[in-house]
């Protein structure tokens, strides 16, 4: 278990209300938290500034959906057969790891 800042569990309980405990660092926003979309760009967006944490090179769409994009995506699936997109998990670790090493 990962040491999380009283700060950072702040920040994310901001969006999302208590966050269960006692291991806050294995949640993923998205899968656990059902934070995405604007949300989620806010959120980072505090993150960074109140961290000091560059998100230079950090791609938004391998952890988040955007807000509405799941219907037009359902319908393309529906249309196509295929499987729903699958995002990776950002968890509240790995925003502790990009405090500890100021790059997320």
């Amino acid at each position: 278990m990962q040491e999380v800042s009283p700060r950072l569990i702040e920040l994310i309980e901001g969006f999302t209300g208590k966050l269960p405990y006692p291991s806050p660092d294995r949640l993923s926003l998205y899968h656990d938290l059902g934070i995405y979309g604007d949300d989620a760009g806010e959120l980072l967006e505090k993150y960074s500034e109140n961290f000091g944490v560059s998100l230079e090179g950090f791609r938004f769409g391998r952890y988040f959906p955007h807000k509405g994009d799941w219907l037009p995506a359902a319908l393309w699936r529906f249309i196509t057969f295929r499987k729903p997109r699958q995002y990776e998990r950002l968890t509240v670790g790995d925003l502790q790891k990009g405090i500890d090493e100021g790059k997320l």
